[in-house]
């Protein structure tokens, strides 16, 4: 079966293109799929005007929410890993949270949000680092 996939951005060096069910994400020679669900797609364009209203640089989906065997409609959470623009140190508990509260109001379910900055496992950085998915980059 053959897909017609169509470039939506260019962000951070990559290119970035959409099927219905499928992004390929392309860096320099190398080309590789990255599943992502539905919903993602469905609530694209929200979750972009979310992120620029709560000053996200980037915002990556990870975990079963790009996995297609792994996530389950009725019951999965989605993960996330946020890096938010420079903002004044009494705003960023305030964007973080209104981010989630907004994420699980637009996606109907419960949201995991990492700041990519908190991470400080290298093996769980790693486990994730091989399906991270660009959803916005400021």
């Amino acid at each position: 079966m053959c897909r017609l996939f169509v470039e939506l951005s260019r962000v951070a060096g990559f290119a970035t293109l959409r099927s219905l069910d499928i992004i390929i994400v392309q860096c320099r020679d190398s080309l590789w799929s990255v599943p992502v669900t539905g919903l993602l797609e469905q609530h694209q364009d929200a979750i972009g005007q979310l992120c620029r209203r709560h000053r996200v640089r980037r915002l990556e989906a990870f975990g079963s929410s790009v996995d297609p065997a792994r996530f389950h409609y009725e019951t999965s959470d989605l993960d996330f890993l946020v890096e938010f623009l420079p903002l004044a140190p009494g705003e960023y508990a305030d964007s973080y949270f209104d981010l989630l509260e907004s994420l699980e109001q637009l996606c109907g379910r419960r949201v995991d949000l990492v700041m990519t900055s908190a991470i400080t496992n290298d093996y769980f950085l790693q486990a994730i680092s091989r399906q991270r998915v660009v959803l916005y980059a400021a």
